[in-house]
Parts: C-alpha cells; structure tokens; sequence
C-alpha cells in the first residue's frame, strides 16, 4: 500500500513557505504558572496536617498511667515543624506566583502605578542658544619661524574649533574627557 501526496491545486505553488519564515514578532512564551498554584494549595492544605499533629495527642487523650507519654512531645513538635513549613513554603510559592502574574501582565504593580501616578511632569527641554565666539583681540604679526608655524597651525585650529561646534550643536566646548 502505497500513500500519495495530495495534488497541489495550483503548479506554481510549492509547499506552504510561510512556515519557514521567521515570525514578524516574536512570542515570549508565558510564565508557569502552575507550579506555584500547585504549590500554594499544597501548602494552604499541609497547615491544617500540622496544626491537627499539634492538637492531636490533647484531643484523643495520650495518657500513660497519668503522665504524658514520649509520643506527645514527639507528635506536638512534628506537627508544629510541619505547620512552620508548610506556611514558609506557603509564602515563597505566593511570591512566586505574584512575580509570575506580573510579568505575564496578569497583574499591574500598585508600587509601580502609585510612583507614576505621584511623578512630577517632565519638564520641557529649553532650546541652548548657539555659541557664539568672541571676537578674537588682535595680535602682533609673528616673525621668523613662529610666523611660518602660526600660518600652518591657523587653518588647522579654525577647522577643529568649526567641528567642535558643529557636533556639540553649536554650544561651547567644555573641554575634558568625554
């Protein structure tokens, strides 16, 4: 027996390509969450164990010729281990649920709402006027050697203040490391 492929309807058409391209956003798989939920009935249902391992050797009575016995210790402490626990978990697989349902978006933090709700509006971004040098004092017309290094260097101090300015915005070259 053989199993034959469906016959394209159209023959240009190739096999569904949209399954190889990449998705235009891609998913964030969602928290689990379950486990926490699990936990947190567990939890909520393991206090009542050790709170009745507590109560326990009072209600039925353990008596041994009028004295408590060893057993009564033994149950009291187990159970109140067991309650401290269980309340313990109980609180971490809580938090941890919370955190969950916050980052899937389940639930808003009140913190986080109340300190936008309490900001103080940004102010508006004032405009920096352009700078403006100062007119340059005139100088004395160097000599010699000094001359020739003063003609070389000019052209080259003008151009680098010009691109200073013009990546600063036209605002003033404070100097230092950036």
């Amino acid at each position: 027996m053989t199993v034959e492929a469906p016959p394209y309807d159209d023959l240009d058409a190739g096999p569904d390509d949209r399954l190889l391209e990449p998705d235009p956003e891609p998913s964030v798989p969602p928290a689990p969450v379950a486990g926490p939920v699990i936990g947190v009935i567990a939890s909520a249902l393991a206090v009542p164990v050790g709170l009745w391992l507590v109560l326990a050797p009072f209600a039925f009575g353990y008596r041994h010729h009028g004295e408590p016995p060893k057993s009564v210790a033994i149950s009291v402490a187990t159970g109140a281990a067991a309650a401290l626990i269980a309340i313990i978990s109980g609180l971490r697989f809580s938090a941890t649920l919370v955190s969950r349902l916050r980052s899937t978006g389940a639930l808003r933090d009140r913190r986080a709402a109340a300190y936008e709700a309490a900001a103080p509006p940004q102010p508006e971004p004032h405009s920096v006027p352009a700078f403006t040098a100062p007119p340059a004092p005139p100088q004395p017309e160097p000599s010699g050697a000094s001359g020739e290094l003063h003609e070389l260097l000019a052209p080259l101090v003008a151009a680098l203040a010009a691109d200073l300015r013009s990546r600063k915005g036209g605002a003033p070259y404070e100097g230092g490391a950036r």
